[in-house]
């Protein structure tokens, strides 16, 4: 009989947390891997060099690279770091700017805010990195060839070469 009882209590209390609270929609994100000395199109998700990209993985050397604005894009390091914050009206409301984000601001839950060229407003969450020597991933296996491989094992590896990142933007 307890048993019955314990379950049937947890059953009460579970519908009446449901039926008293209006849950908010969570928001859905974009997860992805910018290849390094890649460009990215956010509207298409598809990383060449089209006429359309807005964000450009640039490498210096081995420890330097920028996230560089493309073809009109503006950005800037959000001032908060809660993602959910974050509204297109939030970032509309932002002095967004053409100019790249270099490494030492680009670590792991760095948030940027962003206008594509096309006018889109989005959001953009640094959630880590990947090394030059890795391909077990789908955008290294979509967009790097054999011949790319060999080019990349053959250079000392880069700790920081790939950037994983999560997006959301607004039509």
């Amino acid at each position: 009989m307890k048993v019955f009882t314990k379950s049937l209590l947890i059953g009460a209390v579970a519908l009446l947390a449901i039926g008293c609270k209006n849950p908010k929609p969570t928001e859905s994100y974009t997860m992805m891997t910018i290849l390094g000395t890649y460009n990215l199109d956010i509207e298409t998700q598809k990383q060449d060099s089209s006429p359309k990209s807005d964000l450009w993985l640039e490498h210096v050397d081995k420890k330097s690279f920028y996230l560089v604005p493309k073809n009109g894009m503006k950005m800037a390091i959000a001032k908060t770091n809660r993602l959910s914050n974050i509204t297109k009206e939030s970032i509309e409301r932002e002095t967004l700017e053409d100019k790249r984000i270099g490494n030492d601001k680009l670590t792991v839950n760095t948030i940027i805010v962003f206008k594509t060229g096309e006018g889109h407003y989005g959001k953009l969450q640094v959630q880590g990195y990947r090394p030059l020597h890795s391909f077990n991933f789908p955008e290294a296996q979509t967009y790097l060839d054999a011949d790319w491989k060999r080019f990349a094992l053959s250079h000392d590896d880069v700790k920081k070469y790939n950037m994983v990142v999560a997006y959301k933007f607004y039509e």
